[in-house]
């Protein structure tokens, strides 16, 4: 007859400890037997143990090892778990189920808290009778405030009770990660639930979630769900007063933030890059940078630098590694004494290197140096500024181009303000203001054809006097006042006052104008005011010479045909050598010693002094 002994162990679990199988427990079982003939005894345990020599038939012992390592505990339905294990420097972080305070609904789900600190209070509990979750908590806003969960176990301690014992009831837990919008599901245990044993019972429970390395925004907020299978019984999960819930993170309470980076874990390295020493932080990693010393950076001196200084020119000693001057050190401060008549002399003191004529100046480095540019021609006696002097001429300067913008001579006044004479590259010099067309002064310019430009500006811009050789033009006030040349395109003039206004005063237009002079107002027949006008002789009977008067009527006129009109400028058809008087105003009085002739109603009268009037002809 072959009899198995079980031993059960379900208490044999206790604040995380096992307590070991003892051989009076065995006995006991053993006098619990039925009497009989015993032929073997054999011994079954859980899956956290192993068991050797069973059955045994004869006088021996049955061995009961664990099948567990170190770092694992019993589990109270008899198989193995790992104890809570954290990443990251310092503590773990934990937080508390507080089920008094609710935080709202998030995704369709109401929460309550979850909280670096833990509620004592009363104690709040929650029941279900169903499978599903008994209760969602989550943490308050911008928390944890980090950029990543470390990886590893998250460990939960959590209080259950059922209302009766039996069945296999069940819970598991799923971790989240809410970003104002979604629930996101990080991590779940429910492919390995923890039984609830206790029955009516209250008791601890100790269960482990393997958490990935997960990335976070700063503003996630974490949420925890239990979801609980009842196998028929109504199960209470009991937060806060005597039964806090704790879960246990990977994250750290060590360093929160080191030089702007908040990930759990960092990291140091070395480099060179930069000017002075810095430390970049990016990352996860702090890079302290030291460059390479040099004249633009402070940092580590190199070695082949150290080799350069090493062999250094050793300490000065006069006379010894350094010469003297007349037995004058050239150590110390003060100035250096050369007796004997020492220094150059003007005309024996040789240059080594150089070229004749040019001109020596300090120069870069403050070295002696000479130029092309800068020549003494000494037996011409001439000089040459931006060239070699040419043989007939006795200061010869060169504009570096041939632009408005290249300025070959230039004399300021001594505020240095303003420019007083301007030579220019392309041909223009400019007296007394600089750029006289805006700010006024002189301008020399020259056509294509080198014909020069004069241009008198006044303190506005305006041109006040132009003398164009290209143009055989003359032109002063800038508005016609005063034009000798061409006023227009087609004619040539002398102009006083602008020739095309009603105010002229002195025109002479060629041949081809038909008129030569005018004298007075706009022009020959009187449209202008007081006026003389000389006019061209031509076939049609042309008014030659007219004297008018402001009221814009004819005086005099004396025609090409030498007809002479008094107040009148027709004379009839094919007339000449006509004297043609105008119908006047009767005299009131004479002159003495005076005779007046004039035309009244068109008959042609005489008025002596004394007042008699007599009819020369009738109308």
């Amino acid at each position: 007859m072959a009899i198995n002994i079980n031993i059960p162990i379900e208490d044999a679990v206790t604040d995380g400890s096992l307590n070991p199988v003892t051989s009076n427990a065995v006995f006991d079982a053993l006098a619990a037997l039925p009497s009989g003939t015993v032929t073997s005894v054999g011994l079954t345990m859980p899956s956290a143990f192993t068991v050797a020599n069973s059955p045994i038939t004869s006088s021996g012992d049955i061995a009961v090892t664990g099948a567990g390592v170190a770092s694992q505990y019993v589990r109270g339905d008899g198989s193995l778990a790992n104890f809570p294990t954290s990443s990251g420097g310092g503590a773990s972080v934990s937080y508390y189920l507080n089920g008094s305070v609710a935080q709202g609904t998030f995704g369709g789900v109401a929460m309550k808290e979850m909280n670096k600190v833990p509620v004592i209070g009363a104690g709040a509990d929650f029941t279900i009778a169903t499978n599903g979750y008994i209760q969602s908590f989550i943490t308050d806003a911008n928390d944890p405030n980090q950029l990543e969960i470390p990886a590893g176990n998250w460990n939960f301690e959590t209080y259950f009770s059922a209302s009766s014992s039996g069945g296999n009831p069940s819970f598991y837990i799923e971790l989240y990660k809410w970003d104002g919008a979604t629930l996101t599901l990080i991590a779940s245990n429910s492919t390995n639930p923890e039984i609830i044993t206790g029955g009516t019972v209250t008791d601890l429970y100790i269960s482990a979630l393997a958490v990935s390395q997960t990335t976070l925004a700063l503003t996630d907020r974490l949420a925890i769900r239990i979801y609980v299978n009842n196998s028929g019984r109504t199960i209470r999960l009991h937060t806060e007063n005597s039964h806090l819930n704790q879960v246990i993170t990977t994250f750290s309470t060590g360093l929160t933030s080191l030089n702007g980076i908040t990930a759990q874990v960092q990291n140091l390295a070395t480099g060179t890059t930069g000017s002075d020493f810095a430390i970049n932080s990016t990352g996860s990693t702090h890079t302290f940078n030291l460059p390479t010393a040099s004249a633009a950076n402070r940092g580590a001196l190199s070695s082949a630098d150290w080799s350069t200084f090493n062999g250094k020119q050793p300490t000065l000693v006069s006379a010894t590694n350094i010469k003297t001057v007349n037995g004058n050190s050239l150590l110390g401060s003060g100035d250096l004494v050369i007796s004997g008549g020492g220094g150059l002399t003007i005309g024996t003191s040789a240059i080594t290197s150089g070229t004749v004529g040019r001109i020596l100046f300090d120069g870069t480095g403050s070295v002696v140096q000479e130029d092309s540019n800068l020549f003494w021609d000494n037996t011409n006696k001439r000089l040459g500024i931006g060239a070699t002097p040419s043989t007939t001429v006795r200061l010869d300067v060169r504009a570096q181009g041939a632009l408005s913008t290249d300025i070959a001579f230039r004399v300021r006044n001594s505020a240095d303000t303003k420019n007083l004479i301007t030579i220019r590259g392309d041909k223009t010099i400019e007296l007394i203001a600089d750029t006289p067309a805006t700010n006024g002064g002189i301008s020399i310019t020259s056509s294509a054809y080198n014909e020069p430009i004069i241009n008198m500006y006044d303190s506005f811009g305006s041109k006040k006097l132009i003398i164009d050789t290209s143009n055989a033009l003359i032109n002063l006030g800038g508005n016609g006042n005063i034009k000798i040349g061409s006023l227009t395109t087609t004619n040539n003039y002398l102009g006083l006052v602008t020739p095309t206004t009603s105010n002229r005063f002195l025109k002479l237009v060629d041949n081809f104008a038909n008129e030569y002079l005018s004298l007075g107002g706009n022009t020959y027949d009187g449209t202008g005011g007081v006026s003389l006008t000389l006019k061209t002789t031509t076939n049609t009977g042309a008014t030659f010479v007219t004297f008018s008067k402001s009221d814009n009527t004819n005086k005099v006129v004396i025609t090409d045909q030498a007809n002479v009109g008094i107040g009148q400028a027709t004379f009839g058809t094919s007339s000449k050598f006509v004297l043609a008087i105008a119908n006047g105003t009767v005299p009131t009085t004479s002159p003495a010693g005076c005779g007046q002739i004039y035309v009244e109603g068109g008959a042609l009268k005489y008025r002596g002094s004394s007042g008699t009037i007599t009819v020369l002809g009738v109308a």
